[in-house]
């Protein structure tokens, strides 16, 4: 099974952002994220390169502390009150295009050590 990071870095919104695409418990009141929070989950939509391996992932949830400076990161606009299904379908593309990165480095891996 394949394992993938991903780091959620930014100023604000991004616990809330978390537990709604990793669909994990909700925040009822606003506290800010201290360190790193990390939550582990499955996604049954996507698989490495259609061979069925499934993927665990694991999202860390940066404290957004404006030590050290985030303005060469790029910056995505989102709002779940708009439209909450087209940022999770977005967030699916992503996770994908992760797997298919690495299941292709491992088949290159892979493919190196036979030769």
């Amino acid at each position: 099974m394949l394992k993938a990071k991903i780091l959620f870095v930014g100023p604000s919104g991004k616990t809330v952002l978390a537990n709604f695409l990793t669909e994990s418990s909700d925040i009822t009141e606003y506290s800010p994220t201290q360190g790193v929070r990390i939550l582990e989950f499955e996604n049954p939509h996507v698989t490495s390169n259609n061979k069925g391996t499934g993927c665990e992932f694991e999202l860390w949830d940066c404290g957004g502390d404006a030590k050290p400076p985030l303005n060469k990161l790029k910056l995505v606009h989102s709002n779940l009150e708009d439209d909450p299904e087209e940022i999770r379908m977005e967030f699916i593309k992503y996770l994908k295009s992760i797997i298919n990165s690495m299941s292709e480095s491992r088949d290159r891996e892979e493919m190196s050590i036979m030769t």
